[in-house]
């Protein structure tokens, strides 16, 4: 999917970020070499997060959180 959307939309995946609730999404976007993850820690979808959450670059408890993190650290 991630390399569809890609060719597509002309991206360079290296420089996109993917803002997520769970284990399967970070693993995707490590996948897909991604730029970076946000991992927001929603309640309703705890029991689909392990520690592996916590590799993502950064935790954040809303998207309005998790956008500012993306836009701080964009190159």
């Amino acid at each position: 999917m991630w390399l569809r959307a890609a060719a597509a939309l002309d991206l360079e995946l290296s420089h996109c970020w993917l803002i997520g609730d769970t284990d399967a999404d970070l693993g995707a976007a490590r996948r897909a070499s991604l730029a970076g993850v946000v991992i927001i820690e929603n309640p309703l979808s705890a029991h689909r997060r392990t520690t592996l959450s916590d590799s993502a670059d950064a935790l954040t408890s809303s998207i309005t959180t998790a956008v500012d993190v993306v836009l701080e650290r964009m190159v």
